[in-house]
């Protein structure tokens, strides 16, 4: 899921703790591409470059947020404003890329095709 990720990364995120993260994110509807996206704007966004154990960390870390309860609203832990989302303004919305924010139902939207991140505008 992560081949665009240095080899020494994806070695280290080679667990079933992290294959079952990633099962249960599926499951909640997250496709692969918004997994990566999701993880490659996390580690693009840090300020150091890591080793491949901290990398790994980080994307398990970001996985995590992304399954926490807080996730379905949109929020990460430390954030406070509520996101809504960006095709229906339904509130409760989950971070697809860092500006856009969807809801579950619109997330599924995406990933069958009906919808676009060209259509939030």
């Amino acid at each position: 899921m992560f081949s665009h990720l240095p080899a020494r990364v994806m070695a280290e995120l080679d667990t079933p703790a992290t294959a079952a993260l990633l099962g249960a994110l599926v499951l909640e509807g997250w496709s692969a591409e918004q997994l990566r996206h999701q993880v490659g704007a996390y580690l693009t966004d840090a300020r150091s470059s890591p080793s491949a154990v901290e990398a790994a960390e980080r994307v398990v870390s970001r996985l995590a947020v992304l399954r926490s309860p807080t996730a379905g609203s949109g929020q990460a832990p430390d954030e406070t404003a509520a996101s809504t989302c960006a095709l229906c303004a339904a509130e409760s919305a989950v971070p697809v890329t860092e500006s856009v924010h969807l809801c579950r139902r619109c997330v599924a939207l995406l990933a069958t095709g009906r919808a676009r991140l060209a259509d939030t505008g």
